[in-house]
């Protein structure tokens, strides 16, 4: 069936991907790179049950190397808006994972702040009027709600903000670059809503372009690029791999910046 009649399940969307692989080929090399040498690496992050900084920290970076994944994926068919929002998850990862590997500490305060999130979600329950919750009345119970609270207010328990987050890991250029941006395409902001826009010259609106979004795969790949890169430096240096694995993570690196360099007239467009 023709792309207009399926869109992104028509099976043209392979003569697609292989136009788009052509016309952004070292972009998409580098990506396909990086996504081997992490599955390498991923083998050589070695913990064991008794060091929770390491096992989140390996969890958040097989998040976010799954993530990467579908990042890629959805640009290689031009899908670049839901790649974006995919993207901005990945940030959330990633401002976790920069501090879990710096701080140890940072561990517990992280599972502490889903503490203030099951407040939250019990005062939702309990306060809820138009019984949508009306089956979870009896576990949001009293005793639970009085615990937890109490707990809560005992260690001075905060979530933080994806910005503190961003901030306490030294990554607040990308909150302010990246996610503030992304954030527009996750939430279907009306500025978002520009990019299925045709316009002339004039900026008259012609057409709603509803398909592959091209002009916009460099940001997008070059992003996901730099994501992957701060992971991977990140466990490098918590697992002791910068010297056995550094070399060929900045030759990644040293291509990663080539290629942004390379791009960035057409990032503009």
């Amino acid at each position: 069936m023709p792309f207009n009649e399926e869109g992104f399940l028509s099976p043209e969307i392979e003569s697609l991907k292989s136009e788009i692989k052509d016309k952004f080929g070292g972009l998409f090399e580098l990506g396909y790179s990086l996504n081997r040498y992490a599955h390498r690496i991923k083998f050589l992050l070695k913990s064991n049950a008794y060091d929770p900084q390491r096992i989140v920290s390996t969890i958040l970076f097989l998040r976010i190397l799954n993530s990467f994944a579908a990042v890629v994926r959805l640009a290689e068919v031009g899908q670049c808006t839901d790649a974006k929002v995919v993207l901005r998850s990945i940030f959330e990862a990633l401002f976790r994972l920069r501090n879990c590997t710096k701080d140890a500490c940072f561990v517990y305060e992280y599972f502490e702040s889903d503490q203030k999130e099951l407040l939250k979600t019990l005062n939702i329950i309990r306060e809820d009027k138009r019984g949508t919750f009306s089956k979870l009345k009896g576990y949001a119970t009293d005793e639970l709600y009085e615990a937890v609270k109490e707990n809560v207010k005992a260690k001075g328990i905060k979530k933080p903000s994806c910005e503190q987050l961003a901030v306490k890991a030294g990554l607040e250029t990308y909150y302010d670059w990246c996610y503030r941006v992304l954030s527009r395409d996750a939430h279907a902001a009306p500025g978002a809503l520009n990019d299925y826009l045709q316009v002339d010259a004039n900026g008259t609106i012609t057409g709603i372009d509803w398909g592959p979004q091209m002009k916009q795969i460099p940001l997008v790949m070059t992003t996901a690029a730099t994501t992957l890169l701060i992971a991977l430096d990140s466990v490098l240096q918590l697992f002791g791999l910068e010297d056995a694995e550094g070399q060929e993570f900045e030759q990644l690196q040293a291509k990663h910046l080539a290629l942004a360099s390379e791009l960035q007239p057409a990032r503009g467009d």
